[in-house]
């Protein structure tokens, strides 16, 4: 397992949008400056009809931890993947942010276990404590 946490914008995933959504940016700007080694996830494949080989994608990275922006119409997609991943290998790290997830935060917790942080609201300033305090990541 490396030290690396992976960013992971849903919306370029499943829609193949042409650019990285602002969360995202926002996120992998944020741990960068504080020399948290961080990389944004992209892939070829198709997030739905290819989604084994898109976690063996993202478990071949071998990140610490998943950083996963959220909005409702990926939602779905975002705890599926989360439920995916830590059922193949359960020490990585689950994050997820974005709209939804601070909407349906104790929600999100009573429905599944393989989310370890929710950060609700603006990411900023918050992410990196989040991930140093919590995961102990820094370079």
């Amino acid at each position: 397992m490396s030290k690396t946490v992976l960013v992971l914008d849903p919306n370029k995933i499943l829609y193949k949008a042409s650019n990285y959504g602002l969360g995202a940016l926002i996120i992998y700007d944020r741990l960068l400056q504080v020399g948290i080694d961080v990389e944004l996830f992209n892939t070829t494949k198709n997030a739905l009809n290819e989604r084994d080989e898109m976690i063996s994608e993202i478990l071949g990275l071998r990140p610490y931890a998943l950083c996963i922006t959220t909005r409702c119409d990926t939602y779905p997609f975002c705890i599926n993947l989360a439920e995916r991943i830590k059922k193949k290998c359960e020490d990585i790290k689950i994050v997820f942010g974005g709209p939804h997830a601070t909407l349906t935060c104790k929600q999100t917790f009573d429905f599944t276990k393989n989310i370890d942080v929710i950060v609700c609201g603006a990411g900023e300033g918050v992410i990196e404590q989040v991930i140093i305090q919590n995961f102990a990541v820094i370079n």
